[in-house]
């Protein structure tokens, strides 16, 4: 293995090269490349996701039966008819607002016309 010698304030130093620890600065160096990378591809991602929650939210609503997807509705902000079963109301548990806990009311709301019931939350 190569060695070099160092003289530094009448000491003298050897410096050793151990092929260990250079694959371990090695595995490091890519392992943090691929992490930075992966920081990249979180950014444009939620860049590209703000962008349609503001274009989404600016947008004209739509009828909820005219939403084809899951995709189409995120963000999407809809129209429906319909009644509320309010016999059938759901309180859902430990939810947070503004430090305070307290629970989510969940009506359910058919759409008229249709055997179809959504969940409507405030």
């Amino acid at each position: 293995m190569p060695s070099m010698q160092f003289q530094f304030r009448q000491q003298s130093y050897l410096f050793r090269f151990k092929i260990g620890f250079f694959i371990l600065c090695l595995f490091f160096v890519f392992l943090f490349s691929m992490l930075g990378v992966w920081q990249l591809h979180r950014y444009h991602y939620k860049k590209m996701l703000v962008s349609t929650f503001q274009d989404r939210l600016a947008a004209a609503p739509k009828p909820f039966l005219q939403v084809t997807g899951l995709d189409d509705l995120q963000f999407q902000r809809v129209t429906v008819e319909g009644h509320y079963l309010n016999g059938l109301t759901m309180l859902v548990q430990n939810k947070f607002y503004q430090g305070r806990p307290g629970f989510e009311v969940l009506t359910p709301l058919q759409i008229m016309g249709q055997k179809k019931i959504l969940l409507v939350g405030k």
